[in-house]
């Protein structure tokens, strides 16, 4: 970004400030509930809207359906690319576009799908986790615009509040989508509302099935067995082995490190 100021981002960031929340306010309103089937045409209506936003900054933005492992259909994909440089580096921009559920509308004081602005700050189901995401890359593409000296590749989810059942299938099927130097993903939090961060590594998940095998029958009480423990006691001593009397991991491999930077200070809990 040679010969762009940061006070030029700040001032286009500015200058566009209204129509970045006017995206957020419409995303808002498109209840993308993806418990209510990942694949409904809500989902769908959702995905096109993210993808039309991104067009409108730059970005060869398009929707794909996804398939579950099991071949059903799944998520509605937003995958799309920006390409000023072939040589330049490559950011890949992550958001995802479905929101959890309301269970109950009367204990919200606003409506859950309008977003509402209190005290300078926006509400409405999805507005932080993801809209923010979605519109933090929005006005960032739109601030940069020609002076943009990044390829940027952009993936937005639909299914990221479900646990994401066909995501490992759409990235085999599309490693060109995400093949970059960096990821970004706007999907985490600020340390607090004056102090930003950015997340430099994140905990993932892994699925492990242990099967226990003892006796092959259950025993009576008595006696015999006493010495055999049970399946249920020896895989809760299998889990209890993952954490030490302080309750930290104990698993070999595993670190944990002070974070860089910080709040530096408590946050009350007001």
């Amino acid at each position: 970004m040679a010969g762009l100021a940061v006070e030029d981002v700040r001032a286009r960031v500015q200058n566009a400030w209204n129509d970045v929340v006017s995206v957020l306010n419409k995303k808002i309103s498109l209840a993308a509930v993806s418990a209510k089937g990942i694949d409904g045409e809500h989902m769908r209506k959702s995905a096109q809207y993210v993808a039309g936003v991104l067009r409108e900054v730059g970005i060869d933005a398009r929707v794909e359906q996804s398939t579950n492992p099991d071949g059903t259909p799944g998520a509605f994909e937003v995958v799309g690319s920006r390409i000023v440089n072939p040589s330049a580096p490559t950011v890949l921009l992550y958001a995802h576009h479905d929101v959890q559920p309301v269970p109950d509308p009367s204990e919200w004081n606003t409506n859950p799908f309008e977003g509402k602005e209190i005290d300078g700050r926006l509400y409405g189901r999805g507005s932080a986790d993801d809209g923010g995401g979605i519109a933090i890359h929005y006005g960032a593409l739109r601030a940069l615009s020609d002076d943009l000296r990044v390829n940027i590749k952009v993936f937005i989810e639909g299914e990221e509040e479900m646990g994401s059942p066909s995501f490992i299938p759409f990235i085999e099927s599309h490693k060109d989508e995400f093949e970059s130097d960096v990821i970004i993903v706007a999907d985490s939090g600020n340390w607090s509302a004056e102090i930003p961060s950015l997340t430099t590594s994140l905990r993932g998940n892994t699925d492990v099935d242990v099967k226990v095998k003892v006796l092959g029958h259950q025993v009576h009480s008595g006696q015999f067995g006493g010495p055999i423990l049970d399946a249920y006691t020896l895989a809760s001593m299998l889990v209890a082995s993952l954490y030490n009397e302080a309750g930290d991991l104990a698993v070999p491999g595993i670190k944990a490190e002070e974070p860089v930077g910080g709040l530096q200070r408590d946050l009350d809990e007001a």
